[in-house]
């Protein structure tokens, strides 16, 4: 079962998009744009967490306890 960092983990908390003085509308309409125009994305996300998988268990070799993130869009983005 995932755990949800930003929901059910303590001490977790939400990613959050914009800068100093960006408001949530402004933000919520820039990604809805970005969305809107592009095919694709990248992004980099550095994960540090002492005994846990990010991506592969190299005991087994499965993906089953893979980090899990979950979009904006409320997507599911697995590896």
């Amino acid at each position: 079962k995932h755990v949800w960092f930003g929901e059910t983990m303590s001490d977790g908390f939400q990613f959050e998009y914009g800068g100093e003085g960006s408001t949530p509308a402004d933000v919520a309409i820039q990604l809805t744009f970005l969305r809107l125009m592009s095919t694709e994305a990248a992004q980099n996300v550095t994960y540090h967490c002492k005994n846990s998988v990010a991506y592969m268990d190299q005991d087994t070799g499965n993906l089953k306890k893979a980090l899990l993130l979950q979009g904006a869009n409320e997507i599911e983005i697995r590896a």
